[in-house]
């Protein structure tokens, strides 16, 4: 019996999704001292605090 190939868009799907994976894998993880330091930051309105946080966690949205 043949197998069902799948379709060019649902590759391309896999791929993106790997590519995406393996990129937020690469980014530096924070200490909770780090995380602290962040937060201090992020409540006084440092939206480049804000984007480190959440480009650091975000390994722990998408495992």
């Amino acid at each position: 019996m043949e197998k069902p190939r799948q379709s060019r868009s649902r590759k391309g799907t896999s791929e993106t999704l790997k590519k995406y994976l393996n990129e937020i894998s690469l980014l530096k993880r924070i200490t909770p001292d780090d995380e602290k330091r962040l937060g201090n930051r992020i409540q006084k309105g440092d939206r480049r605090a804000l984007r480190k946080m959440v480009e650091a966690n975000l390994r722990f949205v998408v495992s």
